[in-house]
């Protein structure tokens, strides 16, 4: 498995908006690439870093250099990002998910589509 790395500074004041967007139709976008099989959001204080999940780099490739993509970075960087970094592919070498995790993310991804809880399901 292929993990995709992104970070970008938020905007002062624009840290809710940022999340609400992520949680809705930024993850939406995700949903919809082919070989992506999840993201992650974290947010800490000013920075916000990004982590999908993929298949193959290739798939990953041919997301960021999309029309698609190009537009949604646009977007981030006028309403709620002051930088970004360049995406950083690495490969997950091992670690650990326990099945209370595991079902709590299936969960999250069952009821992501239909209404975010973002307090539920990334707090």
């Amino acid at each position: 498995m292929k993990i995709l790395l992104w970070q970008a500074a938020i905007l002062p004041g624009k840290e809710a908006e940022l999340e609400a967007y992520a949680n809705t139709l930024l993850l939406q976008f995700f949903q919809q690439q082919p070989g992506c099989l999840g993201v992650s959001f974290f947010q800490h204080g000013q920075q916000f870093q990004l982590l999908s999940y993929w298949h193959h780099n290739k798939d990953a490739q041919q997301m960021l250099a999309s029309e698609a993509h190009q537009k949604l970075t646009t977007l981030l960087l006028q309403r709620y990002l002051l930088a970004a970094m360049p995406a950083e592919f690495a490969q997950i070498q091992g670690g650990f998910l326990s099945q209370k995790a595991q079902q709590q993310l299936a969960f999250c991804h069952a009821t992501e589509t239909l209404q975010p809880l973002a307090a539920l399901c990334y707090g």
